[in-house]
């Protein structure tokens, strides 16, 4: 599990469920990530920037992928 957040939600990357889940400060769950037509594919790294996106590193599609969560 990897974490990482910005000034108002947090994003926890879960590789085994292949998804990113976004959370408040105060716990509440805001989304889950999870690209449809192109799924995460072992997803091990993320960023999220200050203005509402999360980039996900995708280790067996050998990409970043580019999200936005608010």
């Amino acid at each position: 599990m990897t974490s990482i957040s910005n000034q108002t939600a947090c994003a926890v990357l879960t590789p085994i469920h292949f998804c990113c889940q976004i959370y408040t400060y105060e716990g509440k769950f805001v989304s889950c990530i999870e690209s449809t037509g192109n799924k995460l594919s072992d997803p091990r790294g993320l960023a999220v920037s200050e203005d509402g996106h999360v980039y996900v590193a995708d280790q067996k599609n050998h990409c970043i992928k580019k999200y936005r969560y608010m």
